[in-house]
């Protein structure tokens, strides 16, 4: 849980967040603030709303679609990400998992 926004949702609701980011109820964590089908840890806090951004590029004239989890996200930022996709699609290959 490195957003403050996510962190306060957290607490506002009786969730704890430790040091390393991992929300808390009790003696249940979990290492993320959203997940499907966390019913112990969804009434403090935990949500299944997915986080959805936007970004555009000139480079490019066709949309396409990034989905990336929780441990990618943690790594690298949006703007990673898309270089990343523009960059293979800049070379004609297919972006792949």
């Amino acid at each position: 849980c490195r957003s403050p926004g996510e962190r306060a949702r957290v607490k506002a609701a009786g969730g704890r967040v430790d040091a390393s980011g991992n929300v808390w109820a009790g003696p249940f964590g979990v290492a993320m603030t959203r997940a499907l089908g966390d019913l112990v840890l969804r009434p403090f806090g935990v949500i299944c709303e997915p986080e959805v951004s936007s970004c555009s590029t000139a480079a490019q004239e066709e949309g396409f679609l990034l989905l990336v989890s929780d441990g990618i996200s943690d790594v690298l930022g949006d703007e990673a990400c898309l270089d990343l996709v523009v960059a293979q699609l800049d070379a004609g290959q297919t972006p792949r998992a």
